[in-house]
């Protein structure tokens, strides 16, 4: 997938009645491609509190399934859990913490340094101001984990099919570690971080390295982000072997309006190129230019121009293809209403001609009383044989990134409401694919979140 091919789809999904910006998503490397992808949505829970969801999901022609959820924290101890058939995000992990340290059981996901051995490593291509949000890195693994504060850290589980050991020790702001397995040779991991420089080296026993750096500066107004990458391309993490991504890799962004407590500039723009090879005859670059500023009557209107070329796989079955594309986004409403308006369109040739890509898509959302929220989404798409194009659904639990192929139209309508001390959230997709009959998917969920702190 092409990230910014859904860039406004993913604003639409995720950001409408937010004000956020258009931020791409992509899967992470090792989901195939033209496939549907779930993952996590980052929701935390406060401390004392529990919280217990359940669902069912279904579609044309399928049976409907029911998945649960259950969560809890309770200062030292904390429990997520989930269940369903089919889910893909099935499973749980305990917590537990104490003055020895913090014990996590189940699905554990360890990140050293950068990413490099153990966790995973942001593509080059994405803007390196926004890799803190990274939730699309991959599901990490099962086993156990205890971290000793920042100073020390063991890990053992399956990871990418392997079974794993992980050791890690930290100290002012450096740190070393290593992993094996069983069927394995042990890797090294050494890493550095002194205020906005954060660096990390891996090795492997038979001498295979790489290594990579990443700055933030602010330069008020603006801000400087710089990654550079270097390595062996025959180097593979234990832990994610498909997350490895290029082997040398060089990116820079700089922006403008973002600065800290800037959540909401009236004017932005940011300028990023990137450059990357995964092995010698498979490179890619990326170059990108967006903007945003706030109109009159409270709307915005966000615009970029991109141009691609390369590969962003290594398995790309056409690593010398070249894009150019062009998008905007236009977003208001007052009050209980919001609307949102987006086109873009993705070309073969200079000035996006040859059209390989495109999407327009509308929104409204109504805001009730009571808590009520009432969203319709409505997508028209154009994909050429050979192209991949993603949009996200939010759901209660989760973000899932459908992937769409052909030609078609889809149409989302979502609604949210207190129901019995929690809320209920209820969403129906039509798809209608040209050349097939149309496709009906639903969800629905019912989420209470409570607190049991005792009254002082």
């Amino acid at each position: 997938m092409k990230p910014a091919a859904f860039a406004l789809a993913a604003g639409l999904a995720l950001g409408l009645g937010r004000g956020s910006s258009a931020e791409p998503v992509e899967p992470p490397p090792e989901s195939p491609e033209g496939a549907d992808y779930q993952v996590e949505d980052g929701d935390s829970i406060e401390v004392d509190a529990v919280e217990t969801s359940f669902g069912a999901s279904g579609g044309s022609g399928e049976k409907a399934r029911g998945r649960r959820r259950l969560r809890l924290s309770a200062g030292s101890f904390a429990a997520d859990a989930r269940e369903g058939a089919g889910d893909p995000l099935a499973g749980g992990t305990v917590e537990s913490r104490g003055r020895s340290g913090r014990w996590s059981v189940g699905r554990i996901a360890p990140a050293w340094a950068r990413g490099l051995v153990v966790g995973s490593t942001a593509a080059p291509w994405r803007p390196p101001a926004r890799e803190g949000g990274a939730t699309l890195r991959g599901r990490g693994g099962e086993g156990v984990r205890w971290r000793s504060g920042g100073a020390l850290e063991i890990f053992g589980g399956r990871f990418a099919g392997r079974d794993l050991a992980g050791l890690r020790g930290s100290f002012a702001g450096a740190g070393a570690g290593v992993v094996a397995g069983r069927a394995g040779a042990p890797q090294a991991s050494f890493g550095l971080e002194r205020g906005a420089l954060s660096s990390e080296l891996a090795l492997d026993r038979a001498g295979r390295w790489r290594a990579e750096s990443g700055l933030e500066r602010e330069l008020a107004p603006f801000r400087l982000a710089a990654r550079v990458r270097g390595g062996h391309p025959a180097f593979r993490a234990l832990a994610s072997p498909a997350r490895a991504g290029p082997a040398q890799a060089l990116s820079l962004q700089l922006a403008y309006g973002r600065g800290p407590g800037a959540a909401v500039p009236a004017a932005r723009a940011a300028l990023t190129g990137a450059l990357w090879r995964f092995r010698p005859g498979l490179p890619g670059a990326r170059a990108a230019l967006e903007f945003a500023g706030r109109l009159p009557h409270h709307s915005r209107l966000s615009a970029g121009l991109e141009e691609q070329a390369g590969a962003r796989r290594e398995d790309a079955a056409d690593p010398r293809r070249w894009r150019q594309g062009a998008w905007a986004e236009w977003r208001g409403g007052t009050g209980m209403l919001s609307l949102l308006l987006s086109g873009e369109t993705w070309g073969a040739r200079a000035f996006a001609r040859d059209a390989v890509r495109s999407v327009s898509a509308a929104g409204v959302e109504w805001t009730g009383p009571a808590g009520l929220r009432v969203r319709v989404m409505h997508w028209a798409y154009r994909v050429r044989r050979g192209e991949s194009l993603y949009y996200p659904e939010v759901e209660s639990d989760r973000l899932v990134l459908r992937a769409l192929s052909g030609a078609g139209e889809r149409t989302r309508l979502e609604i949210r409401t207190p129901l019995a001390g929690g809320a209920v959230r209820a969403a129906a997709s039509l798809a209608a694919p040209a050349r097939h009959p149309p496709r009906l998917q639903w969800t629905m969920s019912w989420t209470r979140r409570a607190s049991f702190r005792r009254s002082r």
